[in-house]
């Protein structure tokens, strides 16, 4: 009997790529950088660790929590979108350059140098990207038509304002469970945080 406990245990278990087996782990602070493609990071993060080779992660659904609640973060910023950010808005809605330059009804290039630094983005472009982008949350049930107008109405003056910052700032997130509460799953809408 206590053979098979050990086998259904052991069936259970995650397999990390080395050949490791993934445990549960908490990790006071994890980077989401890789995931999201801005320096993002998450404090009191229940993951994994690899035994073998000591690699971490963690959960999809946290994945997809975290860069939910990112979308937010970007478009509430007080001033106008930087490169790093400009290209985050622009991949959550699953576009490339040439699509959003349609739909702005600019030049591919205009988007290019916005993402690279080379030239600002302009106030009235930065306000429609955020609107893009809480659009793509309002029509997945992810926040309420009045999140939305609160969000673009805070940051309607200061976008004009304010310039971007250079280089890629730091995002600190909460703990997931403060994110969770604030961003519920798909579907379930919420007003704004």
């Amino acid at each position: 009997m206590r053979n098979q406990q050990r086998k259904s245990k052991a069936s259970r278990a995650i397999a990390c790529e080395c050949g490791g087996e993934l445990r549960p782990a908490k990790f006071d602070g994890y980077d989401f950088s890789d995931y999201v493609g801005l320096n993002v990071t998450v404090s009191n993060v229940d993951g994994f660790k690899c035994t073998k080779c000591g690699g971490e992660t963690v959960d999809g659904s946290l994945v997809n929590l975290v860069m939910n609640y990112t979308i937010m973060q970007v478009a509430k910023s007080p001033r106008r979108l930087n490169g790093g950010e400009a290209r985050y808005l622009r991949r959550t809605l699953h576009a490339t350059q040439e699509e959003l330059a349609e739909k702005m009804g600019i030049d591919r290039v205009t988007v290019a140098d916005w993402e690279r630094g080379a030239n600002p983005i302009s106030p009235q472009h930065d306000y429609i990207l955020r609107g893009f982008a809480l659009g793509w949350m309002l029509a997945g049930n992810l926040i309420t038509p009045e999140c939305m107008v609160e969000i673009l109405g805070t940051v309607f003056k200061a976008v004009r304002r304010e310039l971007p910052k250079k280089g890629t700032p730091s995002i600190a997130l909460p703990d997931p469970n403060v994110m969770r509460k604030l961003m519920p799953p798909r579907g379930e809408m919420v007003a704004c945080a």
